[in-house]
């Protein structure tokens, strides 16, 4: 990072860090970022982006993720990379992700066209994550939203669906239930349960049935350890679990 000092060690604020991301701090958040080069193109993605839809749930995560297509990061990159400094932010080392002395961080993740797969983005002096699941999701019709003084931000039905794509194994159950309970307490609206059904049509076969067969794995491990934050949440999570099974009628 050109001219920072990088947090050295990922724990290195740990104690400075809240345990849950508050909706007060990533409105802060989004108020610094909005004064960066990129503002009008990165795109708030993960559980933090639950804060920007209806829902009364709480995301359950201590960071924010926000995503930028690979080409307008490599363009922008070290002016991006000073500004965030001048506003405070530090990077933890050799990783993508920026903390600030009043106590939230966040990760940045790059996007490209789909058919990649998951890789890293190299930079000459940067790298950020590409995850495939999440540009597929982020290249589908209406999946980006602008939100006034907000930003922009994965519409509910696209978050919703790049949590239910989520494969990485040491979170996918928690992204999993999270989107049952939204899509429980969210699919009584038409709009959303529309453009949802849109978005899990244009899945392949294989695809859909991979999905479904991961939500009904997280659905019958709610009561177990990885599942236990959301146990409260049981009836929503198992009525998005109907409701998903409703959208796309077995051919």
């Amino acid at each position: 990072m050109t001219g920072t000092n990088p947090v050295r060690g990922p724990f290195a604020r740990a104690a400075e860090l809240p345990q849950v991301l508050e909706r007060r701090q990533l409105d802060r958040l989004w108020q610094l970022l909005s004064q960066t080069c990129l503002a009008d193109h990165l795109v708030l993605v993960g559980s933090a982006a639950v804060y920007r839809t209806p829902s009364s749930l709480p995301p359950l995560t201590t960071d924010a993720d926000y995503a930028i297509h690979q080409s307008l990061l490599s363009q922008y990159l070290d002016e991006f990379l000073a500004q965030l400094q001048s506003l405070g932010f530090e990077r933890v080392a050799d990783t993508s992700t920026f903390v600030h002395p009043e106590g939230f961080s966040f990760d940045l993740l790059a996007l490209d066209v789909p058919g990649h797969g998951d890789r890293v983005a190299d930079f000459s002096n940067f790298s950020a994550m590409v995850f495939e699941d999440l540009c597929q999701v982020a290249a589908e019709p209406g999946a980006i939203q602008v939100m006034p003084d907000q930003g922009r931000v994965l519409s509910p039905p696209a978050l919703v669906l790049s949590k239910l794509r989520t494969w990485r194994r040491e979170k996918g159950i928690k992204d999993k239930l999270q989107a049952l309970a939204l899509v429980g307490e969210l699919g009584q609206s038409e709009e959303f349960q529309a453009q949802l059904k849109l978005m899990v049509c244009r899945l392949g076969e294989e695809d859909w049935q991979d999905l479904l067969a991961d939500a009904q794995a997280a659905f019958i491990g709610l009561g177990r350890e990885e599942g236990r934050e959301y146990a409260r949440y049981g009836p929503l999570v198992e009525q998005g679990f109907r409701m998903l099974i409703a959208l796309r009628p077995a051919l």
